[in-house]
């Protein structure tokens, strides 16, 4: 993962890097089945957000590998993402896969994306444990000056967009 961006960054002179290609980067191993979907506007990430960023969905990818919607052929995975006043909400949604039970602790993967989203780049990650998949919130300030202001809880937000197709 760290490789990954660390090249994407290089071809941008360490300016940054869009999020598109680092989605794209972690999933291209999925890419033949049509089993990962992924959409969003053109977001530029700044160096430090995208190398802290690509380390978490590389590790939302690999447990979605060994124990969720991508460990079956049959399963799907949605990653969406938008700019929200400064703010990237990012949405994992899995879907087809093994049945999914809230875990009983934080694993490693769990707890390395809550420290990496909420104590390197202050932003926020939701986990809603759904029988039918994952559902995971990601919001990242896109600027240092932006902030990740007291909203309905993500998850329900996730949820709605969820059922409504978005």
């Amino acid at each position: 993962a760290l490789a990954r961006v660390h090249t994407v960054l290089s071809l941008s002179s360490w300016q940054g890097a869009e999020i598109r290609r680092l989605v794209e980067e972690e999933f291209a191993p999925y890419s033949v089945g049509n089993q990962v979907t992924v959409s969003g506007p053109e977001v530029q990430l700044r160096p430090a957000t995208a190398q802290t960023l690509a380390l978490a969905l590389h590790e939302l990818r690999t447990n979605c590998a060994k124990y969720g919607a991508l460990s079956t052929l049959s399963g799907r995975l949605s990653v969406t993402w938008q700019d929200e006043d400064g703010v990237l909400c990012m949405d994992w949604q899995e879907q087809g896969g093994p049945p999914v039970q809230k875990p009983t602790s934080q694993g490693f993967g769990t707890r390395s994306v809550l420290a990496s989203i909420e104590s390197q780049l202050g932003g926020r990650a939701d986990f809603d444990w759904r029988s039918e998949g994952l559902l995971c919130r990601l919001a990242v300030p896109l600027t240092p000056q932006a902030a990740i202001a007291e909203r309905a809880p993500m998850r329900e937000a996730a949820a709605e967009r969820a059922g409504s197709g978005r």
